[in-house]
């Protein structure tokens, strides 16, 4: 059976709310997590949170966060149950985001942790390519890429 996911805006649900904070607990290391916070952090100008649910269950299973500045979309969390990683869910919820903003952005960009290949992969098959390379960006050691696509 495959599963189906949609993805919808957030819009301040408590309960929806609740289940993406419990992502972010599981999904980043507690120096880098929103929790306790992230209903503030979804809540700032310009923001745009999107999520995925199951439609069978209503299940919440992932989340993607950006900001829109000025020409560009900054993504800046995405984040996606373990039990539903290597599914699609992430590309679906990064393509999701690209769309909305078709005809308000003109680019869209991040920062991943070099080391972080899964999700490498996933933004380049979304059809992003790395743009440079931040040494210690996260801290020292840690390196990220900037990545980019243009929204056409």
């Amino acid at each position: 059976m495959s599963l189906e996911f949609e993805i919808k805006e957030l819009r301040g649900e408590a309960s929806v709310l609740a289940a993406l904070e419990t992502i972010e607990k599981k999904s980043f290391p507690k120096a880098y997590s929103w929790a306790g916070q992230f209903h503030l952090e979804v809540k700032r100008r310009n923001t745009k949170a999107f999520f995925a649910r199951r439609i069978d269950t209503s299940e919440v299973a992932g989340y993607l966060v950006c900001t829109l500045n000025s020409d560009f979309v900054l993504i800046t969390r995405v984040a996606v149950k373990a039990s539903y990683r290597r599914k699609g869910l992430g590309l679906k919820l990064v393509l999701e985001a690209i769309s909305h903003f078709h005809g308000k952005a003109t680019d869209a960009c991040l920062h991943v942790e070099t080391s972080n290949k899964a999700a490498i992969a996933l933004y380049l098959r979304a059809g992003f390519t790395i743009r440079a390379e931040l040494k210690d960006y996260y801290r020292f050691g840690s390196h990220a890429y900037t990545m980019g696509l243009p929204i056409p």
